[in-house]
């Protein structure tokens, strides 16, 4: 048995390496060992030849050593390359912005998608507003022509709906323009004092910086520094606080002005809510003055309390001892 294995084992060197190599099939020597064996399988796969349909072009390319690939050269250079686009409102050569909904590939960001959306809604608006009425006159015409009843009937509601957008689509595109331009900040403030028929005052002395550099930007109800006057959205940043609240269901004097607003700390502003430190700065004549004249503590929670009453008199009667 030893001896007629040993007959069919067959020794050999390899032709590449000239590595001693033993084994190989019944009466042949082997002539390459494992590892240039699988270097030359490597090889052989890199130089295959594989003919593809191209996805893009649908032409037929020849791939040397990959059968996955789906696109040709021309064709993978313009899918790789990235699409450069020139916005319609600011001209920026740029990436095409993909997240734009109807405006993707005009504009560059949010903000130019936005002032064009705004352009087109100015040219409707400044559009012809009876541009409805072809669509009424459309209706009527087919109504004529139409011989069955079911039909009539369904261009009859159509009519309805088209006269009925016609005559609302105005009033409520004002609508939506006037909820879409909301006051902000100061013009709040002068708005609500308007709409409850109180006095009011406009421009930069009364903007948040002049009213804290008035005050030395020390909050009025808590009487502690503001240490961050730039913040605008945390509980310490600063905020205009009327002395006496627009919406106060007994204010009828004072409103917007420079005698009734002072800086404060927001979450301070907050917790005093609509309340007055004492009733009688409801019937003075200047709220600011009338605190330090009649020593009126604000802080929220104190002032409510029996001793502001106790300490201010009423404005005629101290007025009457100065």
């Amino acid at each position: 048995m030893d001896g007629k294995d040993a007959t069919k084992t067959r020794a050999g060197t390899c032709r590449e390496c000239g590595v001693a190599v033993v084994g190989g099939k019944a009466g042949r020597v082997p002539s390459l060992c494992g590892e240039c064996r699988q270097e030359k399988n490597r090889e052989r796969a890199r130089n295959a030849r594989y003919e593809i349909e191209c996805r893009g072009c649908q032409k037929t390319f020849v791939s040397i050593g990959s059968s996955s690939r789906k696109l040709c050269d021309d064709c993978l250079g313009n899918h790789r390359k990235p699409e450069m686009m020139a916005c319609v409102i600011c001209g920026n050569q740029q990436k095409r912005w993909k997240a734009g909904g109807k405006n993707a590939g005009l504009c560059c960001s949010r903000k130019c998608s936005g002032i064009l959306t705004s352009r087109r809604a100015k040219e409707r608006r400044l559009a012809d507003p009876n541009r409805l009425k072809p669509l009424v006159e459309f209706c009527r015409r087919l109504i004529e022509k139409e011989r069955n009843e079911q039909s009539r009937a369904y261009l009859r509601s159509c009519l309805a709906i088209a006269g009925w957008m016609h005559e609302w689509d105005e009033p409520l595109r004002a609508r939506r323009q006037r909820k879409r331009h909301k006051p902000k900040g100061n013009q709040k403030h002068a708005a609500r004092a308007k709409k409850k028929g109180l006095p009011r005052s406009f421009g930069k002395s009364m903007s948040i910086d002049a009213v804290g550099r008035r005050d030395h930007w020390t909050c009025q109800l808590c009487m502690c520094p503001i240490e961050d006057p730039g913040s605008r959205k945390s509980p310490f940043s600063p905020c205009v606080d009327h002395i006496v609240p627009i919406n106060h269901p007994d204010n009828a004097r004072h409103g917007h002005t420079e005698d009734n607003v002072q800086i404060a700390h927001r979450r301070c502003n907050e917790a005093k809510g609509c309340s007055v430190a004492c009733e009688s700065l409801l019937t003075c004549d200047n709220p600011r003055e009338w605190l330090a004249i009649a020593g009126i503590t604000q802080t929220p929670g104190v002032a409510r309390n029996a001793k502001n009453q106790e300490k201010a008199k009423t404005p005629r009667a101290l007025d009457a001892d100065f």
